[in-house]
């Protein structure tokens, strides 16, 4: 995350975030959740972006949409391709 490799983009960033003016939506939290390259990196991301607040679309397909991403990860796939089957309810 830029945070890390910038101190002038980190400290933009932890002001926006205190000051809870810096969100991030479900769908970009999959993304950076998926370029993670393993777990443990996956991990680090994950707690870093629950800093921010995220507005929630749909609780449960969020839900799901981490879960998924965390079980390709451990399985050493997050990055492999898969279908997405419509939530029916």
């Amino acid at each position: 995350m830029q945070q890390a490799h910038s101190h002038m983009a980190g400290a933009r960033i932890e002001s926006l975030r205190a000051s809870a003016l810096l969100h991030v939506c479900a769908v970009t939290v999959a993304e950076l959740l998926y370029s993670a390259r393993n777990a443990d990196e996956m991990q680090a991301d994950e707690e870093r972006i629950s800093r921010l607040g995220v507005p929630h679309i749909d609780r449960d397909e969020e839900q799901q949409v981490t879960l998924t991403m965390k079980q390709l990860a451990s399985a050493g796939q997050h990055r492999a391709q898969h279908r997405c089957t419509p939530n029916p309810g």
